[in-house]
């Protein structure tokens, strides 16, 4: 029985076929990464500050009006909350929001009513801005913060 082996022209010709599906793949890869990296650079600055307006609205959705204390100084926001720290038990909470300006961070401060020490964590590292204004004749609230180039305005009423 006579066996046909495979020509030096035939490896060549599948090498070289080989080769394109595999520079093709690899093209495609390569584009698709470039798009997914592209795109949460884009996102990522608009989903950070996204995230941290959205704390702060939780913060002060869950705030009596009589727990509202702002600092016009230093724009420094303090709410008086009945949440639950992380791992702690439900109870009367004071949440601070401020910012460092020298070091551009935001920080979320809390601690139970009657303690003294209170447990900060940085939430936003590059803050280019922040401005809490309390309009006591309106009964508005406007916390402003700026970051990355983005500008999130929150705007809640107060009740009396």
């Amino acid at each position: 029985m006579i066996r046909r082996a495979f020509t030096l022209i035939e490896v060549l010709a599948a090498a070289a076929l080989l080769g394109m599906v595999a520079a093709g793949a690899m093209a495609w890869t390569t584009g698709g990464l470039k798009l997914l990296r592209t795109a949460r650079a884009a996102s990522g600055p608009a989903l950070w500050i996204e995230r941290t307006t959205d704390a702060i609205a939780r913060d002060l959705d869950e705030a009596a009006r009589a727990g509202l204390a702002v600092d016009p100084e230093t724009h420094t926001l303090t709410v008086r909350t009945a949440h639950a720290a992380a791992g702690g038990a439900p109870g009367w909470r004071e949440v601070r929001w401020s910012h460092d300006p020298a070091r551009s961070r935001l920080f979320r401060s809390e601690r139970r009513i009657g303690e003294t020490s209170w447990q900060s964590s940085v939430v936003l590292d590059g803050v280019e801005a922040w401005v809490v204004a309390l309009d006591d004749e309106q009964a508005t609230l406007g916390v402003t913060v700026r970051y990355a180039g983005l500008e999130r305005i929150l705007h809640r009423e107060i009740a009396p």
